[in-house]
């Protein structure tokens, strides 16, 4: 819950304008990737005694890894300004930019930080019905993706499957066997298909907004 906060906020403080939705979008693609690399490590592991244990276990590797990559990330020019290191931003523009000429961007982040110090208080926007309304529909849209039970399809997807009757040997459990695999496999439909949305979002996110 913490990196789905902080993560596109990151991202979108150190990504240039006109490529930043996709960039943004990169966060989910690579979460849903995630999970299709999830069921193909688990019907890979279905088949090995206590398989589960690998199954587990193998996260903590992609833990590891997002750890140590976490430790090797600047930060964001625009966190940096607003603590008045302007010259450590200006190099991490540079570093992520690879120009030598990063002051326009650099006064873009000051004039974007000065409007946000004059911004309206909460009462004022508690009050403003534009921005109400714009609340209202972004919220909105988060509360109906919960409600749908997009979560419970994605998390339990090859149980579901099961269920439906797609293998499985009658007792309510999976066997070893490429039958009662089949559920896992087919599970790569559900996250597949979110992960081809993704990328269509992300096409037009930067072109039509």
């Amino acid at each position: 819950g913490f990196e789905s906060h902080t993560v596109p906020v990151y991202l979108a403080e150190c990504s240039k304008p006109d490529t930043r939705g996709t960039v943004v979008g990169c966060f989910n693609a690579f979460v849903v990737f995630g999970q299709i690399l999830a069921s193909l490590l688990d019907g890979a592991f279905f088949y090995l005694d206590d398989g589960w244990r690998f199954m587990l276990g193998f996260g903590a590797v992609f833990s590891l890894m997002q750890l140590v990559g976490m430790a090797c990330l600047p930060e964001s020019p625009r966190w940096l300004v607003r603590r008045g290191e302007d010259d450590k931003a200006l190099a991490v523009l540079q570093h992520l930019r690879g120009s030598v000429n990063n002051e326009r961007e650099m006064e873009e982040i000051r004039e974007a930080l000065d409007e946000q110090a004059s911004e309206l208080s909460l009462r004022q926007i508690l009050r403003s019905r534009p921005v109400m309304y714009a609340l209202g529909v972004g919220a909105g849209i988060m509360a109906l993706q919960q409600l749908v039970g997009i979560n419970t399809v994605m998390y339990y997807s090859a149980t579901i499957l099961k269920n439906a009757g797609f293998g499985g040997n009658g007792d309510g459990k999976l066997c070893c066997c490429e039958k009662d695999a089949m559920p896992i496999w087919l599970s790569l439909s559900t996250s597949g298909s979110q992960f081809l949305g993704i990328l269509i979002g992300q096409k037009l996110s930067d072109r039509v907004g």
